[in-house]
């Protein structure tokens, strides 16, 4: 099974669940422009929309909320960038990051 974990993004709490690195390394390449500088609105779009499960979230969920927005897609990206079994360390609490093994 996949790894799980719970974000907390302005109050509410999401449950998050990793799909993989390969699909984390895929997104980044679908998303940066010939330049190298990321897309990013696909880029939180996808990330969101894939990682988030219950409850669902999009980036219109945001609308005029763009730290909002922010705040979410660096939490995901902390979450993808766990290592397995690591938990959350205490410099993540506070973050809105916290894992199913804590």
């Amino acid at each position: 099974m996949a790894k799980q974990g719970k974000i907390t993004v302005n109050g509410q709490e999401y449950t998050v669940q990793h799909p993989g690195a390969m699909w984390y390394l895929e997104l980044n390449d679908r998303h940066r422009a010939s330049n190298g500088i990321p897309n990013q609105a696909p880029y939180a779009r996808e990330l969101i929309e894939e990682v988030v499960k219950q409850p669902k979230l999009s980036v219109e969920d945001f609308q005029e909320d763009i730290l909002g927005l922010q705040e979410a897609v660096k939490a995901i990206e902390r979450f993808l960038g766990e290592r397995p079994n690591q938990g959350t360390t205490e410099s993540d609490r506070g973050k809105g990051l916290e894992t199913d093994s804590e």
